[in-house]
């Protein structure tokens, strides 16, 4: 099937990195605050969230940034991700040997409407911290002023949010990997059951939706079940 590992989707963020006057003494998993947005105007549906993330441990910090040397009770981000993502990548095996790690090509900001996503977000999150400037937030590294300076930033600190999909895509026979009931097209008595069957990203965390086709997976298991 030409469309195994295809089609690779993932929701992609820029960070900002701040230095507070304050200790952050609340777990990262007990505070967030979340906003979506809309990248420009005409969109139906929001395109971007941006959600402030505090590591209050050391560990978490170095897990994501092992290059900042600085206390993690004062470190907080506010990162702009874009929720539908027009680039795509994909997944290649790298040889018959099944322990080979694979070959992984994301190609995260490949197309031109996603960087403007962002560079529209940065603008927004700068008019957003104006307030917390003044209130002792410092920025890390001088917040971008121009396009190419917030573009440059964007690609310098893009990273994924770990919510791969797409690979296994569903649709028609012909065009896809999976049918509607997540048999593979051509194949009996196979199904794939995770997050590679959606033919698109959702806005959203993957995690639902993956918990959603378990639960549908099964359904179809059991009324083939019975049907026999």
């Amino acid at each position: 099937l030409s469309g195994v590992g295809e089609n690779l989707r993932d929701h992609v963020s820029a960070g900002y990195l701040f230095l507070s006057p304050q200790v952050n003494s609340v777990p990262e998993h007990r505070l967030s605050a979340y906003i979506m947005t809309k990248s420009r105007e005409g969109l139906t549906t929001p395109d971007m969230q941006t959600f402030l993330w505090g590591p209050s441990t050391e560990e978490s910090l170095k897990t994501f940034l092992p290059e900042v040397n600085l206390p993690a009770e004062n470190l907080f981000f506010l990162l702009s991700t874009l929720n539908k993502p027009v680039s795509k990548g994909s997944v290649k095996i790298s040889s018959t040997d099944p322990t080979s790690k694979p070959i992984v090509s994301p190609n995260y900001l490949n197309e031109v409407s996603d960087i403007q996503a962002l560079i529209s977000a940065g603008k927004a999150l700068h008019s957003m911290l104006s307030s917390m400037f003044a209130g002792g937030y410092t920025p890390l590294a001088p917040f971008p002023d121009s396009d190419a300076e917030i573009e440059a930033l964007v690609r310098s600190s893009a990273s994924s949010l770990y919510h791969y999909c797409g690979t296994c895509a569903m649709g028609k026979a012909g065009e896809a990997v999976v049918d509607p009931e997540l048999k593979v097209n051509g194949i009996s008595k196979l199904r794939v059951v995770d997050a590679s069957v959606m033919p698109t990203i959702p806005r959203c965390n993957t995690m639902a939706p993956c918990v959603l086709i378990g639960e549908m997976a099964t359904e179809f298991i059991l009324k083939k079940s019975e049907i026999s």
